[in-house]
């Protein structure tokens, strides 16, 4: 079990100077949070290509994206105009038109 100690004690039950007690004590700071917001999470897989590298590179949904991958999934989800919508798949069923009736025989 380790036990951390401030400068204080550092100085008084070790008796260092403060200067090399404040080099050596550890931080009871709390670690800067890594949160991500939610605008800059990917939605789907994104396939792009890297602007510096021209390596391809794919993010999973839920990865965190940088600012250049964010601008590219920004533009490949824009609305396509007013009132227009893109289906990414066919329909799942083909439409057909009803067969005609069938001719009786005299």
């Amino acid at each position: 079990m380790s036990t951390s100690l401030t400068v204080e004690q550092l100085v008084e039950e070790l008796g260092i100077d403060r200067e090399e007690a404040r080099s050596v004590a550890v931080s009871e700071a709390p670690a800067p949070s890594r949160r991500t917001s939610a605008n800059r999470v990917c939605v789907g897989y994104l396939n792009t290509t890297h602007p510096d590298t021209g390596l391809a590179v794919v993010f999973v949904p839920g990865e965190a994206l940088p600012d250049w991958a964010l601008a590219v999934q920004d533009e490949r989800n824009a609305p396509t105009g007013p009132g227009e919508v893109t289906l990414a798949h066919k329909p799942l069923r083909a439409t057909k038109p009803a067969p005609a009736p069938a001719k009786e025989k005299a």
